[in-house]
């Protein structure tokens, strides 16, 4: 096994085995979805001619030279990284550490008559080796008895960012960023240049992209939705609360946004139009119109099976409220209280008919007083007919109040 830095590698003289010169190593490629990349075909530069030498056959990595046993033919790959190309100066995320990183060298291995990519080099010494001055540099580092060591994140925790023409032609991009939380997803794209952006983005699942967008700042979720197509973004907007689709849809143009709530379904499109009356710093305003009800008069094991049915969020799950004919908010039922009942017990002899509620006409500092009183972890919300008309639940109290970056009403 030889370690080397690809930087070393480029530049590098190329012969055959027999001796004879081909030209100076430019680039490399590897398959992305190889863990970790092996070099398949290299890049070569022979004065003004360049050279795609694939399924190249390496037979040594010496000091000064690169030595090919043969050379190979063979139509090549759409799923391919340049490494010189796309990975060398560009972004990557480091998926351990949920960020975006600039890579500054890479670092590889010879092993088998094979170049393997084995991490990434983000620190300092990285660009100081692409500038040719890394030995100097660290000689009178360790004369001031300053630190400067290599900062290699293993291929492992990292996923290569594409632009979106390239990334179309990759089969199943972006598979570790995948398996992140949508909000460090959001993070994630909201540090990426936006002609990277869009291509993470596009690459998600509809269900993530909505997951996604609704933790994204405001000014980015913008930029995103109105580089889509309207029938795209209508969709992906479908698949988010009525709450946060009204948060987004007041920061578009107003046009723009009229155009996208004609796409949606219409019971979606009225409660959105509904939450974009009210004003800020209401209740109303962040509140969100996914709850549970149930009637009085259903048993606790019919409301057991109804729950199984629906598969409610977490955070829609937090209480069940039970409301009359009319809609009328006329008590509470805790989780813990339905699921210790008899099966055959009524939710009105469950209930507990003292609700602590608030009006969506309050102010949203009103309801932080309830909240911290109560110590609730859900409000349920009505009109002044005691209509239920939504909850405020503390995850979304907490970025109202306390976390005002990622809303629109700080």
């Amino acid at each position: 096994m030889q370690d080397m830095f690809f930087s070393q590698l480029v530049g590098k003289p190329v012969f055959t085995q027999q001796g004879t010169y081909i030209g100076k190593l430019k680039d490399a490629i590897a398959s992305i979805y190889k863990e970790p990349p092996i070099v398949t075909s290299i890049v070569i530069s022979a004065g003004p001619k360049v050279i795609l030498v694939l399924d190249a056959d390496i037979n040594a990595v010496k000091k000064d030279t690169i030595i090919l046993n043969k050379i190979h033919h063979s139509p090549l790959p759409e799923d391919i990284l340049y490494i010189a190309q796309d990975i060398m100066d560009k972004q990557i995320v480091d998926v351990n550490g949920r960020k975006v990183v600039r890579v500054n060298d890479l670092k590889a291995t010879f092993i088998s008559q094979k170049i393997v990519i084995i991490g990434v080099d983000i620190g300092f010494s990285g660009l100081l080796r692409r500038l040719g001055i890394e030995r100097p540099i660290k000689f009178l580092c360790k004369l001031l008895h300053i630190p400067l060591g290599d900062n290699i994140i293993a291929w492992d925790n990292v996923e290569p960012i594409v632009s979106e023409e390239r990334h179309l032609k990759l089969a199943v991009p972006y598979k570790k960023l995948r398996q992140l939380h949508p909000a460090d997803i959001a993070d994630i794209i909201e540090d990426l240049d936006s002609h990277y952006r869009s291509a993470v983005f596009h690459a998600l699942d509809e269900q993530t992209l909505a997951d996604t967008l609704e933790e994204i700042e405001p000014d980015v979720q913008v930029n995103i939705i109105e580089n889509m197509s309207e029938e795209e973004a209508s969709n992906i907007l479908e698949n988010m609360p009525a709450d946060e689709v009204a948060d987004i849809l007041e920061e578009l143009d107003e046009e723009h946004a009229q155009k996208l709530l004609e796409r949606m379904d219409k019971e979606d499109s009225e409660e959105i139009k509904g939450l974009m009356e009210y004003e800020d710093k209401t209740v109303g305003s962040m509140m969100s119109t996914d709850f549970i009800a149930f009637p009085p008069d259903i048993t606790a094991q019919q409301t057991i099976d109804q729950l199984r049915l629906i598969q409610p969020s977490p955070d829609e799950a937090y209480y069940l409220y039970v409301i009359d004919k009319d809609e009328h908010l006329i008590g509470v039922v805790s989780l813990r209280d339905l699921v210790v009942a008899p099966p055959d017990r009524l939710l009105k002899d469950i209930m507990d008919p003292n609700v602590i509620y608030v009006r969506d006409t309050d102010g949203i500092y009103d309801l932080t007083e309830v909240v911290t009183k109560y110590d609730l972890l859900a409000v349920p919300v009505v009109d002044d007919d005691m209509v239920l008309v939504g909850v405020a639940i503390i995850n979304d109290i907490i970025d109202e109040v306390f976390l005002p970056r990622r809303r629109k009403h700080a």
